[in-house]
């Protein structure tokens, strides 16, 4: 298989899972893991199905293709480990990009934005898991502002763990 083919696959991976089930046997679980972890790194978010495919593998769970706890515990690695990668990735690069007389990016917006993760971080980082394209930045930005990373740990798992569950129960059930 060349590159073309393979970036093909992981890009379309909701559309054919079965197919590369078939081919690929317990590897698919891999293939499922690295593809939950690009749709929760901000670089690859745009390029990698996540919802669609969570859904869609929790229908070949139900019938009987896949183990669903299996599933479950391997995207959720995945989607922790991808907010895992944004969270350091804000934290060393954020402030980076701020400056005192920056066009887009000054420093008062950091320490603003430093505030509100004192305030409502944990909210941001549970919440923004379930709402499309700020997904990808919750932890940037909870990087960037240096939020407590304990506190980010705590609801980065509850809500990794959360937003797979509620995606693949829905496969599961309704597909």
């Amino acid at each position: 298989m060349d590159i073309s083919a393979l970036i093909y696959m992981l890009m379309n991976l909701d559309q054919n899972v079965l197919e590369v089930f078939q081919q690929w046997g317990m590897l698919i679980h891999l293939i499922i893991f690295a593809s939950v972890l690009g749709e929760s790194v901000i670089v690859l978010a745009s390029f990698v199905p996540g919802e669609p495919l969570i859904f869609v593998v929790g229908t070949l769970a139900r019938v009987g293709y896949l183990n669903i706890i299996l599933l479950f515990l391997v995207m959720s690695l995945g989607s922790i480990a991808g907010y895992i990668i944004d969270y350091w990735l804000g934290y060393y690069i954020g402030p980076k990009i701020f400056s005192k007389n920056g066009r887009f990016f000054k420093v008062k917006s950091l320490e603003k934005t430093q505030e509100y993760f004192k305030k409502y971080g944990i909210k941001t980082v549970f919440i923004s898991r379930f709402i499309p394209l700020l997904g990808v930045f919750g932890p940037l930005v909870a990087g960037a502002a240096k939020m407590d990373y304990k506190k980010f740990m705590k609801y980065n798992i509850i809500s990794g763990s959360s937003w797979v569950l509620l995606w693949l129960l829905s496969g599961y059930f309704l597909g």
